[in-house]
């Protein structure tokens, strides 16, 4: 089937049958939706070299990851952040294109700028902080993009969906302090320092309104991964053994803890409690379920992913209602329920 033939099964022109095919606001959903379905039935697809040198467009969209990206298995919420954005554009028929600075050459950013100088992708999601030079190039060439998920240093680029690390933090702490942990131990990263700093910020403010101290040497660092959070245990066994709580500032390394935790007899929750940040996936899948300050990331990512393609299309008075995601404190098997009074619900989930 060719697109002539398609156009006249569905009663349109031609024209409509490809603005339909490339998710052009001109065209109605129940239109699109009639095209789609036509297409898909007879296994009609648009040439994508003949549709790029028509439309000036890849039909891909770039996914910048933040400055400390190594790959997947280390960082569990990027993989999940990511499969969220694949799973979202698909239903646009786009293609994605991961871009991080590759630690093993020296010229890391210069790959990142020959994609966006070379038009090779018709927008980003942006997922760093620091974006450096890359904001200039961006602007100069007025190249569709949302920001997403962590506060920018570039303020003038202002399209940007992003959570309130500081707010996840303070629930947090607001748990344990209400539970009357004294001795309590965070588990940070120097990677995303602003993040990081945000996030002990708001714990140690909730702590301080109920005369609850922090103190540095109980902060302790890992890197994301779940290995560094089971060895930042060992390495710091002492000061796990006279705690009887930890938050964790990402789950990976909380469930790593967790494992340590078992090896040396710590029992959790009744020994020690602790919360992760982030709610990914493999949150739930080992027991005690993993406590977490949940991020609403699907609501984020189906947000960004129609604000940049209405920008795709000239569309750009369009976006989301809501610019800050506010977390919430799941609260499960890693924290003992019997603790506390549950009179605020509107800070905890059970």
């Amino acid at each position: 089937m060719n697109s002539k033939q398609l156009a006249k099964i569905a009663g349109v022109s031609q024209s409509t049958v490809s603005r339909a095919l490339n998710d052009s606001s001109l065209v109605s959903s129940e239109t699109k939706l009639l095209i789609k379905n036509i297409a898909e039935e007879n296994g009609f697809a648009l040439n994508s070299q003949a549709r790029s040198l028509k439309t000036q467009r890849t039909r891909t969209i770039g996914i910048l990851f933040q400055e400390h990206f190594v790959d997947f298995t280390l960082n569990m919420y990027q993989s999940h952040i990511f499969n969220l954005i694949r799973k979202e554009l698909q239903k646009s028929d786009y293609d994605v294109m991961t871009l991080f600075d590759n630690p093993y050459r020296s010229n890391r950013i210069e790959k990142i700028l020959e994609v966006i100088k070379n038009k090779k992708v018709d927008g980003l999601l942006i997922l760093r902080t620091d974006v450096k030079t890359i904001g200039d190039v961006i602007r100069d060439m007025g190249l569709p993009y949302v920001h997403i998920l962590t506060p920018l240093n570039d303020k003038s680029l202002d399209k940007s969906l992003w959570l309130n690390f500081k707010l996840g933090g303070y629930k947090a702490g607001n748990y344990f302090a209400r539970a009357g942990h004294k001795n309590i131990v965070v588990i940070s990263s120097k990677e995303e320092a602003e993040i990081a700093r945000d996030k002990t910020a708001g714990f140690q403010q909730a702590l301080k309104e109920h005369d609850v101290e922090l103190t540095e040497n109980n902060i302790v660092y890992g890197d994301f991964s779940f290995e560094s959070g089971y060895e930042v245990v060992n390495d710091n066994i002492e000061i796990f053994k006279k705690s009887t709580a930890v938050f964790s500032h990402n789950d990976a390394m909380a469930l790593g803890a967790i494992e340590a935790f078992k090896e040396h007899e710590i029992r959790v929750p009744d020994d020690i409690e602790i919360i992760g940040h982030d709610n990914i996936p493999l949150s739930e899948w080992f027991k005690p379920y993993l406590s977490t300050v949940h991020i609403d990331s699907e609501s984020i990512i189906t947000d960004a992913c129609t604000w940049l393609k209405k920008q795709i299309n000239g569309d750009n008075d369009y976006a989301p209602e809501e610019r800050v995601s506010q977390p919430k404190l799941l609260l499960r098997g890693t924290c003992s329920l019997n603790r506390i009074n549950f009179d605020d619900l509107d800070e905890i989930t059970l």
